[in-house]
Order: C-alpha cells, then sequence, then structure tokens
C-alpha cells in the first residue's frame, strides 16, 4: 500500500535535524524523533494515492499480520534513512547496555562476589547499586546467555560456567527448607521480621510500632474492635497519631495484613528448595498458577507482607 518516499529529500531534512543536537540529552533525542516521524508522515500523507489507500485501509482494518510486515517496513526504511551519525550512536548505547561495567577488571570483581552462599538476584541487585552497573549485565556475567554463550567480560568459558553452577548447587542448595502458612503462633516471629524488613525503615514512627502482633490485637482481641477502639487501645501503648481522623485505625482493622489468622500455622520440611518449589506450584492456594523455581525461592524474602499476592503471610525459610 505504502508509496516511496523520497529518499533524497528525507535524508536531506534528516541531516539538517541532527545539526547542532547533543545526541547524548534526552530532551534533543525526543524532538529528533518526534520531528523524523513529523517529516515521514509529511512525505506520505502528500502523496494523493496513498492517502486514499489508506483511508480505506482504516475503514477495513488491518490483520495483524499486515500490520506488523507494515510496522518492519517502516522501521526498516526509517533505519535506512537515518545518518550515520545516528546509527553509530544507537550502536553504541547498545553496546554500553549490553557491557554495563566500567571495565573488564570491574566486571570480574562483581564476577567473582557471586559464588557464595547468598548468591542470587538479591545479592546482584545489591552490587548493582553499590557498583552502579545494570542488573541485567550482572545476570548476564553470572549465568550466561541463552544461546550459549558468555558475557564478554565473562571470566571463564560457557562450560566452565555451567560446571561452576552445578559445583555451587551441590554446596548451597542441600538446605532443609520449610515453608509454614499463615498462624497466630508465629506473632512473635512475624514481630520479628517485619523490624528486620526493608519496609519497616521507610515507614512513619507510628507504622514502626503497629506491629502485626498490635494489628492481631485490634482485630481479634478488643471486646468491641471499632475505629474508635482501636484508636483508644493504641493511645494507651504509645502509638502516636498520624491524622486526627480514623483513617489510621480503619487500616489497622480492615485492611493492614488481611492474612492474619486466628488459627494456628502448619508447615512442611523438604530436603531442597526444588521440592519446596514444586510443592508450591502444584498447592491448591495458587489460583494465579505461579511456577516456582529453585531460584525464585532462593532469592524470596522470608515472608511476603503485602496482600492479595499468591501465598501471602507464608513463610519460607531453610535451616
Amino acid at each position: 500500500m505504502n508509496k516511496p518516499i523520497d529518499a533524497k529529500s528525507l535524508q536531506e531534512k534528516l541531516e539538517g535535524l541532527y545539526k547542532g543536537k547533543d545526541l547524548s540529552k534526552d530532551d534533543d533525542k525526543k524532538i529528533l524523533r518526534y520531528d523524523k516521524v513529523s517529516i515521514s508522515n509529511k512525505e506520505r500523507m502528500s502523496n494523493p494515492e496513498y492517502v486514499k489507500e489508506w483511508r480505506e485501509a482504516l475503514k477495513q482494518g488491518t490483520s495483524t499480520e499486515e500490520y506488523t510486515k507494515n510496522l518492519n517496513a517502516g522501521k526498516k526504511k526509517f533505519w535506512e534513512n537515518s545518518p550515520d551519525s545516528h546509527r553509530k550512536h544507537i550502536a553504541k548505547k547498545s553496546a554500553d547496555a549490553n557491557l554495563t561495567f566500567e571495565s573488564k577488571e570491574q566486571a570480574e570483581e562483581i564476577f567473582w562476589k557471586c559464588w557464595g552462599s547468598d548468591r542470587g538476584e538479591k545479592l546482584y541487585k545489591k552490587l548493582s547499586k553499590e557498583y552502579n552497573v545494570s542488573f541485567h549485565g550482572i545476570i548476564s556475567l553470572v549465568r550466561g546467555n541463552f544461546d550459549k554463550t558468555t558475557h564478554i567480560y565473562c571470566p571463564v568459558s560457557y562450560e566452565k560456567l555451567e560446571e561452576m553452577k552445578e559445583e555451587w548447587d551441590q554446596k548451597y542448595k542441600s538446605y532443609t527448607v520449610v515453608v509454614q502458612t499463615p498462624g497466630c503462633d508465629l506473632l512473635e516471629e512475624y514481630d520479628r521480621l517485619y523490624q528486620e524488613s526493608e519496609q519497616y525503615r521507610k515507614v512513619a514512627e507510628a507504622w514502626k510500632l503497629t506491629t502485626p502482633s498490635v494489628v492481631f490485637h485490634c482485630r481479634f482481641k478488643l471486646k468491641n474492635p471499632t475505629p474508635q477502639s482501636v484508636r483508644e487501645y493504641c493511645d494507651s501503648i504509645g502509638i502516636p497519631r498520624i491524622k486526627n481522623d480514623l483513617g489510621q485505625y480503619k487500616q489497622i482493622l480492615n485492611d493492614k495484613w488481611k492474612w492474619l489468622t486466628t488459627k494456628k500455622s502448619s508447615k512442611k520440611v523438604f530436603n531442597s528448595y526444588q521440592e519446596a518449589a514444586n510443592f508450591l506450584t502444584s498447592h491448591p492456594e495458587n489460583v494465579d498458577g505461579k511456577k516456582f523455581t529453585t531460584q525464585s525461592l532462593y532469592d524470596k524474602i522470608p515472608i511476603t507482607w503485602r496482600d492479595g499476592y499468591t501465598f501471602s503471610g507464608w513463610m519460607i525459610r531453610k535451616l
């Protein structure tokens, strides 16, 4: 359907756009992108035959296959008509994103820190912040790629990397893993985990004092559990008020950690993360059909605090 665009005219206009522009600045890149789209559209819409066919196609609708074909053709033509300076900039940006490290030495330093007992995405995120490098770059560095190649800065071959993974599995994945359902007998443990969590460090002082055991008492132990009675109880144990209204106490009573229960917890013990992962994957409570893996359990925090998630309030621990 598309009519040929005047490539020479478009090329001259695009080259003109790049003069005096700094491609390292996001604002300039956005302006250039919008200007290039505008030029291409004007070229197309100036052709009466193209406009007629375009409107007819719009009325009839376009199949997914045809849409994809046209989209890819447009991307190809756009790329072919882009000046060399832009193509070189994109190529460098892509290479930088893949490398993500300041040097080979820095990458190797990070690589060798990823083979202790704390190996996993928690550690990778920590190292990403510490070294100010890409999280996904670290994953590529220490796991290898799907096409059985290694990151350009990986200090070992792909075969050696696979061998190191197997050795790590044998050394560190033989823990006894305990999976435990929510229960009122775990309130002290909940309080401890909450006070050690990253969430705890971010909240206001009132919520620091509103521990799981306090929420449990307000919800299940007060004779008349209303926002007013919760406020009276919180005042009596020294929890400061966030606001003068009852919103804080309604949240304690109705919304915070809905998985808290008056039942006692139950637990199952497994000989490996993989056994625990299989159990959770096939469990009836896994209503989202999530597939758990050794890695996902190893990286998981001891408890999921947020409501509405699969297995909220369940604890997964290694012994």
